[in-house]
């Protein structure tokens, strides 16, 4: 209970009244952390669906998702945009997405993959559109957990070290299971093709970064976390038909 705890705490701004330090064994309970903001935004999109015009609806389902997550992962996305694009060398990408200022590619990165999400849930189809976003903040966040398993961390020292050294075979698998058991009731046997999208694209996207900096950071897991949200709602405006 404890590391379920901690996990929704890290990954939300939802108060649950409890206050501890950090678990290593919270990866474990990423994707349940997900699976609690995917109901509020399957919720909200039920309850007002028949009140508001479709856009506005899925205008402020994005707000909502980054008003409920603080926009932690949005951060580490931006930070990661300004790193790549102004760093010349290892080193220099990391000092620039240490700073706490963002630059304007960074704010660009930022407004392109909001209104990515806004299009791609104003294009998804209704009949797929709830599953989508019971799914979508549960895959991200476990392919969060899967780039922690593959990667080693960049830096000597920094806040997600102990979630890369403390993640074990024994915790990315129980982690792993936790999804899958949360995409079969969502979408049966067929969304396991989501699942290795998923993985697929942090493979590649983890693999892009390790090339640049020798690894991951805080920053580049969260923007892992957005490019998925991103991917996953592309990959249900395409196949989701399918796939329910």
């Amino acid at each position: 209970m404890k590391s379920l705890i901690f996990a929704v705490r890290f990954l939300t701004v939802l108060p649950l009244g409890f206050k501890y330090n950090k678990d290593k064994n919270s990866t474990i309970f990423f994707p349940v952390a997900g699976l609690l903001l995917g109901i509020i935004l399957a919720i909200a999109n039920s309850l007002l669906a028949d009140i508001i015009p479709e856009f506005l609806l899925n205008v402020i389902l994005v707000v909502l998702l980054v008003i409920l997550t603080g926009g932690l992962h949005l951060d580490g996305l931006a930070d990661t945009i300004d790193g790549f694009y102004a760093g010349k060398d290892r080193d220099d990408v990391l000092r620039i997405m240490r700073d706490s200022h963002i630059g304007s590619m960074g704010v660009i990165g930022l407004i392109c993959v909001v209104l990515l999400k806004i299009g791609f849930l104003q294009a998804v189809s209704s009949s797929v559109k709830f599953k989508a976003l019971l799914i979508m903040p549960v895959l991200s966040r476990w392919s969060m957990v899967f780039a922690l398993f593959l990667f080693d961390y960049a830096r000597e020292q920094g806040k997600a070290k102990d979630f890369f050294t403390g993640l074990t075979w024994k915790k990315f698998f129980l982690s792993t299971l936790v999804a899958v058991i949360i995409t079969y009731f969502v979408f049966e046997f067929k969304g396991l093709l989501l699942i290795f999208f998923v993985a697929f694209s942090t493979f590649i996207f983890g693999k892009g970064i390790k090339i640049k900096i020798s690894g991951l950071t805080g920053d580049t897991l969260g923007a892992i976390n957005e490019v998925n949200e991103v991917l996953i709602l592309l990959f249900l405006c395409v196949v989701g038909e399918i796939i329910v």
